[in-house]
């Protein structure tokens, strides 16, 4: 008996939907397998590609932000703030932020890093880049950073693998002054499941800019951060287990316009 071409295209549909259960359903029961077969797909890639590897990763780093007009209190630079940004963002999150905090006379550095990579390799690439900074005779540092931002810092600061306190103490790492976390989601959330979508328009953002590479979307992390993120992963257990570093303040919001009274603030206390 002939199938009808309406009834075909129902028979699809629904397979295609079973299909989508079926993975969704996998990936709940086996979400550290998945994790750990990314990673393995990662590094292959890696080992076969050292060269865009290389070219891909001289993007990533703490650099400081500069723009042409000078700063309103440029004479009186105190106080370093460092922007951490969250998945798939490489940082233009900021946009309104760093050019007032600028012009508030704070030192303002932007930290990037391959954002869909396990939020633990993201706290141990931003730690190596802050022992460097250190080397250039920083003082205390103040972090801002959104949302999976905030979990690689509080992942860098807590971590007893990466002995920051310690490390602090003997003088190789430069003192957090204090941690501001915006919008950062400390357990979890589901939204990262369909992260998928936010990785495309990292990706053409990044070919538009004329710095796309083929191998990019594996290279900066072949989503181990999404799974990371969901509620109740290995990650959140561990992190939500230790206390939060001395002086964090998690808000809510966008890093944009509420921040430039922040900012303000920030200056008198400076001045005073």
């Amino acid at each position: 008996m002939k199938l009808g071409k309406k009834n075909l295209w129902i028979i699809l549909i629904v397979l295609s939907i079973m299909l989508v259960a079926v993975i969704h359903v996998a990936r709940h029961f086996f979400r550290e397998e998945e994790r750990q077969t990314r990673i393995h797909i990662r590094e292959a890639v890696k080992k076969k590609y050292p060269e865009a590897v290389k070219q891909v990763k001289a993007s990533y780093g703490l650099r400081v932000f500069e723009q042409p007009e000078p700063s309103v209190n440029g004479d009186v630079q105190t106080a370093e703030v460092i922007l951490v940004h969250g998945l798939d963002d490489p940082g233009k999150v900021w946009m309104n932020l760093a050019p007032v905090l600028l012009k508030e006379g704070f030192s303002v550095w932007i930290m990037t890093y391959p954002n869909d990579q396990p939020i633990t390799e993201s706290a141990q690439f931003f730690l190596k880049h802050l022992k460097s900074h250190n080397a250039s005779g920083t003082g205390s540092i103040s972090i801002v950073a959104h949302s999976m931002g905030g979990l690689v810092a509080r992942e860098m600061l807590t971590d007893p693998s990466l002995s920051y306190a310690e490390r602090t103490d003997k003088g190789e790492l430069p003192a957090i002054e204090q941690l501001i976390m915006v919008g950062t989601p400390n357990h979890g959330s589901g939204l990262a499941q369909f992260r998928i979508f936010t990785e495309f328009r990292d990706q053409l953002r990044n070919l538009f800019k004329g710095n796309y590479h083929w191998l990019q979307g594996i290279i900066d992390g072949a989503g181990e951060a999404g799974i990371d993120l969901i509620p109740g992963s290995k990650f959140l257990v561990s992190l939500n287990s230790r206390p939060h570093p001395r002086n964090t303040a998690p808000v809510g919001g966008c890093p944009a316009m509420p921040w430039v009274g922040w900012a303000k603030n920030m200056r008198r206390q400076m001045q005073n």
